[in-house]
């Protein structure tokens, strides 16, 4: 018998970032960069819930306002101490599968988040990730999640302590391969670009992904290959 697992897509997001401060409030067109991010997660069919993770901070209440303002949950947790933000907001909203996308991936792909959960499912997992190069996959940086269960996440919670792996949740899987079950996927043929890199950190990798938003129009926002064909034939390079 089939047992349907719950699976909840937490995005994390504060304002305090420190290279881009406040980049989560930022306009790309005619939504901030934490809407862009929470609607797309939110159109995955495998998606039974999205929840954004940010911390009691008073400056991040602009965040779940923002969130509430679209129907999503919130959850406040720590500032730094990430694997512990995601471990209770996972619980809080009966996680059996936690979905991470970090908050600064405006063109996140409900395509490569569906592709992702379904096989992290079938072939049982603890960890698999096609947010990026990984394990060769091929893929772009950007575009798709990083899938785990709760039971894993509730192990590395109880056992992991270290500054690093506590700030950086699912770097305890990619740094212990033989400790836990792990994949990716290769991502389609067309869209093998693992020089790509569409995340925002900076000011100037900001500025080109307005560029971007500015000059792709809005329903080729998910057409993946409209966004590499973009990539490849802009005049400004990404900083």
């Amino acid at each position: 018998m089939n047992i349907k697992r719950r699976v909840v897509c937490i995005i994390q997001a504060r304002m305090g970032s420190s290279r881009l401060p406040g980049k989560s409030m930022m306009k790309l067109g005619n939504k901030t960069l934490i809407e862009h991010v929470i609607k797309r997660a939110m159109q995955a069919h495998l998606v039974d819930k999205v929840v954004l993770a940010t911390t009691k901070n008073d400056e991040d209440d602009i965040l779940a306002d923002i969130a509430e303002k679209i129907s999503v949950d919130s959850f406040r947790g720590s500032t730094n101490d990430l694997m512990d933000r995601y471990y209770y907001a996972a619980k809080e909203h009966g996680a059996d599968i936690v979905v991470r996308i970090p908050a600064d991936n405006p063109l996140i792909m409900p395509y490569y988040i569906d592709k992702i959960i379904r096989y992290f499912k079938n072939e049982d997992l603890d960890f698999a990730s096609n947010i990026g190069p990984y394990l060769d996959n091929k893929c772009p940086d950007g575009f798709g999640a990083e899938v785990f269960s709760f039971n894993a996440l509730k192990h590395i919670y109880n056992t992991v302590f270290d500054k690093y792996h506590r700030e950086h949740v699912t770097s305890v899987f990619r740094d212990n391969l033989g400790m836990y079950k792990v994949g990716t996927i290769e991502c389609d043929l067309e869209h093998h670009r693992s020089d790509i890199i569409l995340d925002i950190n900076t000011q100037g990798e900001f500025d080109y992904m307005k560029k971007l938003f500015s000059e792709v129009e809005n329903s080729d926002l998910y057409n993946i290959e409209k966004i590499i064909s973009w990539v490849d034939n802009t005049s400004i390079h990404r900083q």
